[in-house]
Formats: C-alpha cells, structure tokens, sequence
C-alpha cells in the first residue's frame, strides 16, 4: 500500500502541488540518467531499471495522502486527491491529533493551577520566573539537570557523580531532552520529574548553602517548583497519563505498518479513539478511578488481546525482574517503568501520597478538555470519532476501505523525520550548514552508506572483483555520483 506524506513548506496550496509535479519530473529524468550510466557501463547487462514514465500519482488511487492537521496542510491534501482521482484513504496523522489533545490539557492545568496557586504565586519572586506550565518546568529541569552540557549555567555534569557519592542505591531516570517544540513534552518529561525529585531536592538544598551558589536562578526556580505539593501532583497526573494514554497509543500509531497480518490498518486508529473516547467519559463520571491501576493500564486491554506484538511489548516494558541496570558513566542504578508505575498509582513517599485528592482535581480538569478538543468539530479529530459516523470513523468507513489501509502508515514519521535528521545534526555539530545538515539526514534515512559496493578479494598486492556476487552490488558510488550531476 502506497502512501503519500505532505510535508508543509509554508507555501500556499496552489504551489505545492506543481512543485510536487515537478519533482517527480526530476526523478524521471534521475531515473533516465542513471539508466545511460549503468548501460555505458555494463553493456552487456540487462537493463534493470523501470521506465520512468511508470512514475505517475494516478497509482496513487487506492494508497494512501497523509499529512498533519494544520487548516493548509488538509486544503494540500485535498487538491492533490482531486489530482490523483479516485478515493485515495485522506488521514491526519495521528501523532499530531493526539499532541494537539495534550496542548489543550496543558493548557487547561495551567490555568487551573494558576487559579489555585493564585496568592502563593504572588509572594514569589519575579526574577525567579516560576511558573505552573509544565513544558515550561520540563525545560527548566533539562536544562538543570541533563548532563549533555548544552547550557552553561546547568549542573547536570555535578549531580550524577553526587548521586553515586552520596546516594549508592538511589535510583535514577533518564532526564528527558526538552529541545524543540513538543505538545506531548509535559507528559513525556513527567516521570523523571516525578521520580527523581527527593534525589534532586536533596541535592541543590546542599549545593544553594554554598555562598557562591545561592544566586543561581535555575537552581532556586527548580528549588521552588519541586517543593510544591501542587507541581509534585501534576507531575504525578502526567506521569500516570503517559504511562497509561500516551505510551500505548504511540505504540498503535507507530506501529500500524507493521500489523497487516492482524488486519490492522491506518483506518483501525478510529476504533482506538472509539474506546479511548468511552474511558473518558467514564473519568469524568468518575474521577476517582485516575488513581486505580487496575482501570487506567487495562484501557486498551482490548488491543493488547487483539495484537501479540503489541501485548509483548507491553510486558516487556512493564516486567519485573531482580537484576539491576547500572549505568556505566555514573554507577546510579537505572529506574524501570514498572517501579514508575508503582510509584504513581501506589506511592511509599509521604508528600506522593499526600497529594492524591489534588491529582483527582487536576485529573477531571485534564480529561475534560481533552475530551473538548476531540469533540470539536473545528479540530481533524472528530472526523475519526465514531459518534460522529464521519467517512474516517470506524463506524462510518466502508469494509472495503478498512481493507485497503492495512498496513498503512497512520503517522507522519517519513516526513517529519527528514527534520528531526536535519535537527540533531545543527544540535550535535552546532555551526553546521543547514544544507549539509540536511544532506546527512537524507543519506542516513536512506541508508546510503549501508549498500553494497564491489566485492572484492585481495590476492597479494592484486584485487580481484569477485564477479560472483550480485550484479547490482558492483554499481559504484562513483556512477550513482555521476547519475546525479
């Protein structure tokens, strides 16, 4: 099944759709190109290469065009539909729905606890710049905390060997990376947040007596934030968010291609948000139940019977076993997301436990904006819930249709990680070229260092082509160099 992924160039859709047409000319003639070279020189071979005016969208009409849910990206996606005719399946991807979803109960919990914390915040210094976002807190505590060195005034370098020092058993998770611009970043930062409070606590309460260490605005702000008994009960919610919503729908999303044998397609993530649409109601009706393991990690149980793969993975991540992984830079013992899960829904600290009433409050506050925001009919997410019956809902698509998306893509990551490439690159090697940055990212998605080259045997000082191995594999890098000057 073929699928096209648009990747939104801030560009109107009147000329995204002619720059697609002309690329897809330069692949015609890089297609006719390589063709002269491979037969100038290997004459005698078959000609292996497809004729270049098979490349046309129309093949497109039973594939696939997915794009994210941006009001231009989905105009995009519905020209270039008419251009290829037929029914081509339409989707959004389904990484971005759900990121969206997550915004919006950011945003709810911020206000909410600005709300709360109203008079607390006021006594509170401004040059400190504290605030109840959690990106924003999720970004204060990488910058702190991870020991990449990427900001100066960190001390991520300094806490690990004090860990080990001081705390031989404590254990320690992963700082999650806050570059970039994430919705689901409050969600996926959380559980280190949450886990390795005490640890850090202890740890700057030490460092901040030191005279010249007092003035630190990073470490005081982050001081100020983690004693919080209301910023330790978000960081709790979400913590218990991403292990029981986001961990699961991520996997289903991302790993749609590969369950065709299961009957599962790109059309089947409208069921998932079927079931994931009943479970809310139900946490609106009865908040209370955030905080009950049983019902939180089973929400998707019907998958789980449904999909080996997806049961295997789920108890891998979550098995429990005595053997201790340490990290062989720091000594700290690793932290395990079944000990994350423990702790989130049956906490042994006092302050986690203490906070339970206010994780219920801020728990009905999350799930009903979320539920707004897939309910709105402004937002692409409603086209896929099956009270509305819409064509992408699973209760309104066609049979046949659930057919033709098996093992289709439902995400975006083709596209999106030619920027994500092209973004670790300028963040790894600092003063890189954009266009060099972006050169690399495209070699190694298409994995050009990987092929094949001349198989060759040494014979004293005399190489000899082994003439055996595949005829393919002799194509040196030198002609596909020239295929494409």
């Amino acid at each position: 099944m073929c699928t096209i992924f648009l990747l939104l160039i801030r560009l109107s859709p009147q000329l995204t759709l002619p720059l697609l047409s002309y690329k897809i000319n330069c692949l015609k003639s890089r297609l006719d190109r390589i063709r002269e070279v491979y037969c100038a020189e290997y004459p005698d071979e078959e000609d292996p290469f497809p004729a270049s005016n098979g490349l046309s969208l129309t093949k497109l009409r039973e594939g696939g065009i997915s794009s994210d849910s941006c009001t231009t990206a989905q105009k995009e996606r519905r020209l270039l539909a008419e251009v290829i005719g037929g029914e081509p399946w339409q989707q959004d991807c389904h990484h971005h729905l759900r990121n969206v979803w997550f915004k919006a109960m950011e945003k709810a919990l911020t206000t909410k606890l600005n709300q709360m914390m109203k008079a607390d915040l006021e006594e509170i210094s401004y040059e400190l710049r504290v605030k109840t976002s959690f990106s924003a807190v999720a970004r204060a505590y990488d910058k702190g905390f991870s020991r990449n060195a990427n900001y100066a005034k960190g001390f991520g370098e300094d806490y690990a060997p004090w860990l080990k020092k001081n705390k031989p058993r404590e254990h320690m998770y992963h700082v999650y990376n806050a570059q970039g611009s994430r919705h689901d970043l409050c969600v996926l930062a959380a559980p280190a947040i949450y886990m390795n409070r005490l640890s850090s606590l202890e740890y700057m309460d030490e460092i901040l007596r030191l005279p010249k260490k007092r003035d630190n605005i990073l470490m005081r702000n982050l001081f100020c934030v983690l004693t919080s008994e209301e910023m330790v009960a978000l960081s709790r919610l979400l913590t218990i968010v991403n292990l029981s919503i986001c961990l699961p729908m991520r996997w289903l999303a991302a790993m749609t291609p590969k369950l065709a044998e299961y009957q599962w397609g790109a059309a089947n993530m409208g069921l998932v948000l079927a079931v994931f649409l009943l479970n809310l109601d139900k946490l609106i009706d009865d908040p209370d139940i955030v905080l009950t393991e049983s019902f939180m990690m089973s929400m998707f149980s019907k998958f789980l019977n449904e999909l080996p793969p997806m049961k295997a993975y789920w108890d891998l991540i979550f098995k429990r076993n005595e053997v201790k992984v340490i990290c062989r830079h720091t000594g700290a013992i690793m932290l395990r997301l079944v000990e994350v899960r423990d702790e989130a829904f049956n906490p042994t600290n006092r302050t986690n436990k203490r906070v339970s009433p206010r994780v219920i409050t801020l728990g009905y506050t999350a799930f009903v904006a979320i539920r707004a925001d897939m309910m709105d009919v402004k937002k692409a997410t409603h086209n896929y819930l099956s009270c509305f019956g819409l064509y992408r809902s699973w209760k309104g698509c066609p049979d046949n249709i659930k057919r033709q998306t098996w093992g289709m893509e439902a995400t975006n990551d083709y596209s999106e990680s030619s920027l994500g490439g092209t973004t670790h690159e300028i963040v790894k090697y600092g003063r890189i070229g954009h266009h060099n940055a972006a050169a690399v990212s495209d070699a190694r998605r298409n994995k050009y260092w990987n092929r094949g080259s001349s198989q060759v045997e040494k014979s004293g000082n005399r190489k000899v082509k082994n003439a055996e191995k595949g005829k393919m594999e002799s194509i040196h890098i030198s002609i596909l160099m020239s295929a494409f000057i």
